[in-house]
């Protein structure tokens, strides 16, 4: 037996756990009790019935039956648990069970023999048997966020069409003995990142982050950009209101503000807010929380210069991302549709926006 079994499945374990725990943070409360039809299971449902197997399964391990004579089974497949908060605290008591057990056994332990519904199984069977039972259900998981999340769903691997620059990445270093899960268990922290003004010298990668969107946009059939306006990102960057997020000397995302936005929000406008635009995302990064790095960053910008506000605009047919934005504490305030004023970048020309606004606490 390999002396790093044990050590190996608590990793793929804790990584799995990760998934599922990173897919929960993107869907709002109610989608978790979401279901396709009356025979596929909700997100919530799917949590129970995972929390009720840990607690079965991994409670006294080494000296009872897996299956516990207090266990419902049955009515882990009922809506239960009504909200999020109590779901949350019974996954992770069923999680703590299950990695506390593994964490306590021993190289020696794993030929020994338990039983589950009196069908016998060493230790090493028996985790084998959930290692592949717990990702199954995740999966599933995973599979219902990207249902709910659509175009706003943020990956949890390789972004889709960046399998190349993922593998030339890798290939690029030295081969080392590591295992899979620690580049996603110990990522770096959040706040290993700088904004600052973008430049003319990073033109070219600016218009490749627009192509590249506009690329994914098509390919997906998502209502988004159709086309840019390469002089008023230069205007922009001249004028300094446009900025970039720098991760370890690489711009992993941009992002345009202003001050004054009469041309979109009318009658609202009275100087009390900052504007955020054309939030592009380097594809690479997808999937780690650039929308949230830009409004942190607003959320400081305003507090400092005293306003009151962040509003944007987004595409007002695209249900998905309004819903995305209220995640963050936005409010729709009605739609509008654009002039073709010289005032706004082309792709906003005769454009029907959705208007949202964030007001921010004194």
């Amino acid at each position: 037996m390999d002396p790093n079994y044990l050590s190996s499945v608590i990793k793929q374990f804790e990584y799995y756990k990760m998934l599922a725990e990173k897919t929960i943070e993107q869907v709002n409360e109610p989608d978790l009790f979401w279901q396709y039809n009356t025979e596929s299971n909700s997100i919530a449902i799917i949590i129970q019935h995972l929390s009720g197997n840990m607690l079965s399964r991994w409670t006294d391990f080494l000296l009872s039956d897996g299956e516990k004579e207090g266990r419902n089974r049955d009515n882990e497949f009922n809506h239960t648990i009504q909200d999020k908060e109590q779901l949350m605290a019974s996954w992770n008591a069923g999680w703590d069970c299950l990695l506390t057990t593994l964490s306590k056994l021993t190289d020696e332990d794993l030929s020994k023999i338990i039983y589950i519904r009196n069908q016998g199984h060493t230790v090493t069977e028996a985790i084998n048997r959930q290692l592949a039972h717990y990702p199954y259900h995740i999966g599933q998981i995973v599979f219902m966020g990207k249902m709910l999340r659509n175009e706003q769903w943020e990956s949890l691997s390789i972004p889709k069409g960046n399998s190349g620059q993922y593998n030339t990445q890798k290939f690029a270093t030295e081969k080392s003995r590591i295992h899979f899960t620690e580049e996603y268990l110990q990522q770096a922290p959040s706040s290993n990142y700088q904004i600052e003004n973008t430049t003319i010298d990073d033109l070219e990668l600016i218009y490749w982050f627009f192509e590249e969107a506009i690329h994914y946009i098509n390919k997906n059939k998502y209502v988004g950009w159709t086309t840019y306006d390469k002089n008023f990102i230069q205007w922009e960057i001249e004028n300094q209101l446009q900025y970039k997020i720098i991760q370890d000397d690489t711009i992993i995302c941009i992002f345009s503000v202003c001050y004054a936005d009469e041309q979109i929000w009318r009658e609202r406008e009275k100087g009390d807010a900052i504007y955020l635009h054309r939030i592009v995302v380097n594809p690479a990064f997808k999937g780690q929380k650039q929308v949230e790095k830009v409004i942190n960053w607003a959320q400081k910008n305003a507090q400092e210069k005293q306003l009151g506000y962040i509003r944007m605009d987004t595409w007002a047919a695209n249900t998905n991302i309004i819903d995305y934005y209220k995640k963050f504490g936005f409010n729709h305030m009605g739609d509008y549709t654009t002039s073709n004023s010289s005032e706004l970048p082309i792709q906003h020309h005769n454009l029907q926006v959705a208007l949202l606004e964030l007001e921010l606490k004194k």
